[in-house]
């Protein structure tokens, strides 16, 4: 068996050479290496260096137990990873990016006043440097989407549209411009740019919504048909709308002006309210007209008689 042999033991670190089991092993500060290349511990946060550039250090380490890659803290560096000639996956010092042109993902900080405070995002084609983003295109389409939370713990949804054959570029503030959806921290979405605030719905949509069917969860207003529901005479219905301008029981333009709209259920029953009213002074005139049909009738037979 040949003996652990030590190759240089000048400078502040020592190189040994271990054949043992057949297999040569080389320590780096390690001086009984187990494996082909094993470094010591002396210099864990930095053990490997594959390019140095001043105080520039690209390499691996470890740290609290967990593998370092280490580049120098600025947005022009990157850890690039290659399948043959094709970059599929980027380290940068803000994020990550996947795939590549305009497959690619990518995935990282959204921090900045630009974006409202984010945290991190997840781009589709889209990808942030700085302030600015990249959207790269195929020849031609160069369109995007990109989802970022807030400090405040909103989720914010922005498309980016496709305007032409070359990669474009946009802001923050142009990146924020273009949310399309916010899920806010209370559970409240908004499609559109319209406002949650002060309100108890869930979901705000800016320019309507089209759809086969709307269920409406709301009372009826068969209550009008009850013996006990007060009727108010036609006159006194004539006499308020004289007086306010609009059916008695029914909000004014002014109240709905002032609510921002109006309860879709609410006033549905209200409606129907009125219907049925309206029924009431149809059957009211139609035994009305029928008593004065059977007064006349009998007025015609006494004359003939």
């Amino acid at each position: 068996m040949i003996a652990q042999s030590t190759w240089s033991s000048t400078g502040s670190g020592v190189i040994y050479y271990n054949p043992i089991g057949g297999a040569e092993k080389v320590g780096i500060n390690n001086n009984n290496p187990q494996y082909l290349l094993d470094f010591g511990t002396a210099y864990q946060s930095r053990m490997l260096s594959l390019y140095t550039s001043g105080s520039s250090f690209y390499g691996l380490g470890m740290s609290a137990g967990m593998l370092r890659f280490e580049m120098p803290s600025n947005t022009a560096h990157s850890f690039s990873f290659f399948a043959g000639s094709s970059e599929i996956f980027k380290i940068q010092s803000q994020g990550l990016r996947a795939g590549a042109g305009i497959s690619k993902l990518g995935m990282g900080t959204a921090y900045g006043s630009g974006l409202n405070w984010g945290t991190a995002y997840i781009g589709f084609n889209a990808t942030r440097s700085g302030t600015t983003w990249t959207f790269d295109t195929d020849g031609g389409n160069n369109g995007g989407a990109v989802i970022w939370s807030s400090v405040g713990g909103a989720i914010q949804f922005a498309s980016i549209a496709n305007n032409g054959n070359a990669t474009q570029t946009k802001s923050d503030a142009e990146v924020f411009s273009s949310v399309k959806m916010v899920i806010q921290n209370d559970g409240k979405v908004s499609v559109g740019n319209v406002s949650t605030a002060s309100n108890d719905y869930l979901l705000f949509v800016q320019k309507g919504i089209a759809t086969g069917r709307v269920f409406v969860n709301s009372s009826y207003a068969d209550y009008v048909f009850l013996p006990e529901y007060p009727l108010p005479t036609l006159a006194a219905v004539k006499n308020h709308i004289q007086l306010h301008g609009h059916l008695p029981g029914m909000p004014s333009q002014a109240e709905i002006d002032a609510a921002g709209g109006f309860e879709v259920g609410q006033i549905a029953v209200k409606q129907m309210e009125k219907i049925e009213e309206l029924y009431l002074y149809v059957l009211q005139l139609h035994d009305r007209i029928a008593e004065l049909e059977s007064q006349l009738h009998n007025t015609s037979t006494r004359g003939h008689e």
